[in-house]
C-alpha cells in the first residue's frame, strides 16, 4: 500500500545548512528566506511518486505551497505538483507564526490521516523533530507518534542519503531506492 506522508517544510524542504547556489534554489525576500537544495527537489520527486497522497504538516502551512507548487514563486516549478493538502489547527501561517506545539493534536483529529490508519495504510511524518522538539518546546515525543500508528522520520535537509536511512529503518520497504534515484536524476530538469 501507498503511504499518507506529513511533510515539514522548513528545515526539511527549506535547509538550514545548504544556503547557496548553485546547490539550492534560493529565493530571498525582506521577509524570508527560502534555499531548496537540488537534491532535495530529487528526493521530494521519489517521495512524491511512492505516496498515495503528501499533505503538509507545517508551521507554515497553507503558504508551504507557493514554494514547490505549479502557482508557485519557481518558473519553471520545482516540483510541478498541484497544491498539497495541509494539516492545520485552522490557524493560518500569519496568525500563528512559527509555532509547532499544535502539530500533533492537529495530526490526530485530521480526516486523512484517520482514514488511512482506518485503513492500515502507512503514514509517514517526515519533519526535523529533533530541533523542532529543543528549540520550540514542542512537546511533541515520537512515542506520541508511534503510539498513533505513525512511522516518524527525524530528519534535515531530506535528501539520497536521508532516503537511504529511510530503507535502512524498514519504513520504505520493498522501495528500489537506487533504481528511483537514478530514474530521478536522468529524468531531472533543474
Amino acid at each position: 500500500m501507498k503511504p499518507l506522508i506529513l511533510l515539514d517544510f522548513d528545515g526539511v524542504v527549506n535547509s538550514w545548512t545548504v544556503r547557496e547556489p548553485p546547490h539550492a534554489a534560493v529565493i530571498e525576500s525582506e521577509q524570508d528566506m527560502v534555499a531548496i537544495p537540488h537534491e532535495t527537489v530529487a528526493a521530494l520527486r521519489v517521495l512524491f511518486d511512492l505516496a498515495e497522497e503528501v499533505l503538509w504538516c507545517s508551521a507554515r502551512r497553507e503558504t508551504s505551497n507557493k514554494w514547490i507548487g505549479t502557482s508557485g514563486v519557481w518558473n519553471p516549478p520545482l516540483l510541478g505538483v498541484e497544491l498539497l493538502g495541509v494539516v492545520t489547527d485552522g490557524r493560518s501561517f500569519q496568525e500563528a507564526g512559527f509555532t509547532t506545539e499544535w502539530k500533533l493534536e492537529a495530526v490526530k483529529a485530521d480526516p486523512r490521516v484517520l482514514d488511512a490508519l482506518d485503513e492500515q495504510r502507512p503514514v509517514w511524518w517526515i519533519a526535523d523533530f529533533a530541533w523542532s522538539m529543543r528549540a520550540a518546546r514542542s512537546g511533541i515525543k515520537y512515542t506520541d507518534i508511534v503510539e498513533l500508528g505513525i512511522k516518524p522520520m527525524d530528519t534535515a535537509d531530506i535528501g539520497h542519503l536521508t532516503l537511504r536511512q529511510m530503507v535502512r529503518s524498514g519504513i520504505m520497504d520493498g522501495v528500489d531506492l537506487d533504481h528511483a534515484m537514478e530514474a530521478e536524476a536522468q529524468g531531472m530538469q533543474l
